[in-house]
């Protein structure tokens, strides 16, 4: 009981210091979205993975009925997830940026390149 009790206290603290830090990051002044977060976004949750494609597709629980459409972003808070690859009512599946298929556009920062960047392994 004592080691389940000292498990809660530390669990406890930890949110606690979370809790801190997300206080502190809210409270910046001058802080800003990253520019792919900006614009209007749909929230949404994975609800499943896909059963054919379980590396290469999610479920998300947003569909046509809140606005999201074929050949959308997908983002998280830490940056691209993806593009909405087909919509139904309620929900959609997103064909994830690290399936093996992906491919999108790119920059070299050092030569400002452009170019295709292809998950695949060839």
């Amino acid at each position: 009981m004592q080691a389940e009790f000292q498990e809660k206290d530390r669990r406890l603290r930890q949110l606690a210091e979370e809790n801190k830090n997300l206080r502190k990051m809210a409270g910046k002044k001058g802080a800003k979205a990253p520019a792919w977060a900006t614009g209007p976004s749909t929230p949404a949750r994975v609800v499943a993975r896909a059963a054919q494609s379980w590396n290469d597709q999610i479920v998300i629980d947003a569909g046509r009925a809140q606005g999201v459409s074929p050949g959308m972003t997908a983002v998280s808070n830490t940056g691209l997830v993806g593009r909405v690859a087909s919509v139904s009512e309620k929900s959609a599946r997103v064909s994830l940026i690290s399936s093996s298929t992906s491919e999108l556009g790119g920059k070299v920062q050092r030569t400002k390149s452009a170019g295709v960047i292809r998950m695949g392994q060839d």
